[in-house]
């Protein structure tokens, strides 16, 4: 305790510079990642021309203090002056999965002072040495000696996406209003009104940047803010980050009305600030039985929630990176050979080496089809089981096609599943040499949320949802299913247990109501033990209250 509070006074002690000034942004533009739950941040940077003549003051320092929430908000207070400060709210709208970005909404530069904008100042008067105002940026638009048309700023809100490609690249792009809206040279195409050929209060411009981060410590960025093209780099671990940063890099032609200049600070952090998991490296080489390299075969890595695939080179190397921490299947295959699946464990960070040895199938069974919703027939993202031999494969993403190779004669049972899925067994017949078809047919399940803190009972707003799980199983009058009852960690775990019971107990009751027969209904209370959502966040209880429904056999 005492750290921290001896780093948050240290932060409440620093000048700062509109630049780098919060968590949430690359140099100047905004990106969808936020501070961690109450994580304080404070920066100590100048910023400095680079040109004797630059129009602006040949130095500026600001403060600014940052503060996440949550883990999905975060706050930011500025100080362009002693006199001049905004303010400044990003929040996270969904978090970065495999196949889809994080992405964020925000409000930056909310400020009493109609004219400081993100390049400081609070004037109002005509820019010159005379007026002790050195910023041309500084002018509104119902000035008839504006230079560039630059309105009123009392906020800028912005929408913006984030993606990790790999280990180390990030790629960050937005549209915004406010200081995210340029009116000179080419920044004057990026905005909506050259659609119309005017200056509006109400303009939107794009904004994004490139990050090119090495060993979680380096970190190199370019970026397009709205108005200025910058260029910079930190250098940082858990608790601080230093970085060098140049802006306006698109003025550096002679006759350009501005100068770059170069920025340089210091981040201290309360405690370990975010970082963007960058994952493990998986490589190793694949060989034929008679341990030829098998160069060109197709590499796949999955889990429930993942998928990566990957080809070996001319030698039979391959590498996947970026692999997240946890439990995943590997497995190779080329033109009639498939290696075994193997099942791996994977921790952050760690680099694993795993070699795959294809074996001969082109004499034996192959069963294929399509994993699809029951009722839409959409193909479904799910992972396909052979019961008796262990072997697994992943269906993919778009037609939910998959092809299980290499089996014996003989009779199989196929299990399939699928998140938001109920899992789903079936049986057919592999013969040798030849195919076999088959379309696995596969029904929603039904998950109630939030049930109120301590509260059993289900709320009105469910029971639409509740009334399709009875026609469901009124349709299937020989399937059996688990109610499984959830709460959040607040309080004592055996109350937790007690409360999912009665949880679950509700739902079964209601279902026995509408002619369900109860012999078909287990109740079973996992308490805390089985969250989707963080329990540190109001967000993550609210999932975590909740009852689930699992088919236990049909």
């Amino acid at each position: 305790m005492g750290k921290k509070i001896i780093l948050g006074l240290a932060g409440l002690s620093l000048i700062l510079s509109a630049e780098f000034n919060r968590s949430s942004v690359l140099i100047d533009a905004p990106t969808a990642y936020v501070l961690r739950h109450k994580v304080v941040q404070g920066t100590a940077v100048g910023s400095f021309g680079v040109s004797t003549n630059d129009p602006r003051a040949p130095y500026e320092f600001d403060f600014a203090l940052g503060l996440g929430l949550g883990d999905f908000c975060e706050l930011s207070v500025t100080a362009f002056t002693l006199e001049n400060y905004s303010l400044g709210v990003s929040a996270l709208l969904l978090k970065e999965k495999t196949w889809y970005p994080s992405i964020a909404v925000g409000i930056h530069d909310i400020t009493w002072v109609p004219y400081i904008g993100s390049f400081g100042g609070g004037n109002t008067t005509p820019p010159g040495p005379n007026t002790g105002n050195f910023n041309p940026e500084d002018q509104i638009i119902d000035n008839p000696n504006f230079l560039h048309g630059e309105q009123k700023e009392w906020f800028s809100a912005f929408l913006v996406a984030s993606k990790q490609f790999g280990n180390y690249l990030r790629v960050h792009a937005g549209l915004g209003r406010g200081r995210f809206v340029g009116y000179d040279r080419f920044e004057a195409s990026l905005n909506s009104d050259v659609f119309f050929n005017t200056f509006s209060p109400n303009a939107i411009g794009l904004f994004g940047g490139l990050e090119f981060n090495y060993d979680n410590w380096l970190s190199v960025s370019l970026e397009y803010d709205g108005r200025d093209i910058n260029a910079g780099t930190k250098i940082g671990f858990e608790y601080w980050e230093v970085y060098l940063a140049m802006n306006r890099l698109e003025q550096l032609g002679p006759n350009a009305p501005y100068a770059p200049r170069l920025v340089a600070g210091l981040n201290f952090y309360t405690s370990p600030h975010k970082r963007i998991r960058k994952g493990s490296v998986l490589g190793g080489k694949v060989t034929y039985p008679d341990a030829n390299t098998a160069g060109g075969a197709t590499v796949d890595l999955f889990s429930d929630t993942y998928n990566q695939t990957t080809k070996s080179n001319d030698r039979g190397n391959y590498r996947l990176r970026g692999v997240p921490a946890g439990e995943l299947t590997l497995v190779a295959a080329k033109d009639g050979y498939r290696s075994n699946p193997e099942q791996i464990k994977i921790t952050e960070g760690a680099s694993v080496r795993v070699d795959l040895e294809l074996k001969d199938i082109r004499n034996m069974g192959r069963i294929d089809g399509r994993v699809l919703d029951a009722v839409d027939g959409s193909g479904i993202v799910s992972n396909v089981y052979v019961v008796e031999t262990g072997d697994v494969v992943r269906t993919g993403p778009k037609g939910g096609a998959y092809e299980l190779v290499g089996l014996s004669p003989g009779k199989y049972t196929l299990h399939a599943e699928a998140r938001g899925y109920f899992d789903h067994e079936i049986t057919c017949q592999a013969k040798s040499g030849t195919e076999t078809e088959l379309d696995i047919n596969m029904s929603k399940n039904w998950i109630i949320f939030h049930f109120k803190p301590g509260e059993k009972m289900i709320e009105q707003r469910y029971m639409p949802v509740l009334e399709d799980v009875v026609r469901f199983l009124k349709k299937r009058p020989n399937m059996i299913v688990e109610i499984q009852g959830h709460t959040d960690s607040v309080g004592d775990a055996k109350h937790n247990r007690e409360l999912s019971r009665k949880r679950a107990e509700a739902v079964r009751d209601f279902l026995v109501k509408r002619g369900i027969s109860e012999s078909r209904l287990v109740v079973k209370g996992y308490g805390e033990l089985s969250p989707i959502g963080d329990n540190r966040t109001i967000l993550g209880r609210d999932m975590n209250r909740r009852v689930e429904l699992k088919v236990l056999s049909e």
